[in-house]
């Protein structure tokens, strides 16, 4: 892995069996994530919820969704679900089961 940028490690460990193994990949990316300069920001079409496509001077990109309510603040039982607000920790549910 020595010749791989921590975005490629993480990409091409990806497997049918887990999505990043246990190399630390994952907090090193999180790591450039926030020290990185970034180079270009737009909002990404499509969905019910802002998202911004980041893009960093070393060509990669990220996806970001901002949290809009706290993990434990409970959802309205008589709203009609599309009105609602997606919940982050869903989103990251999904990630992790995709």
């Amino acid at each position: 892995w020595t010749n791989f940028t921590n975005w490629e490690i993480f990409h091409f460990s990806i497997s049918q069996n887990e999505l990043y193994e246990e190399h630390g990949v994952v907090d090193n990316l999180l790591h450039e994530m926030a020290t990185l300069p970034i180079v270009h920001v737009e909002q990404k079409e499509g969905g019910t919820q802002l998202k911004l496509v980041i893009e960093y001077d070393n060509g990669e990109e990220a996806l970001f969704k901002p949290m809009r309510f706290p993990r434990d603040r409970e959802t309205d039982p008589n709203h009609f679900y599309f009105t609602d607000f997606e919940r982050h920790n869903s989103e990251i549910a999904a990630f992790h089961v995709d």
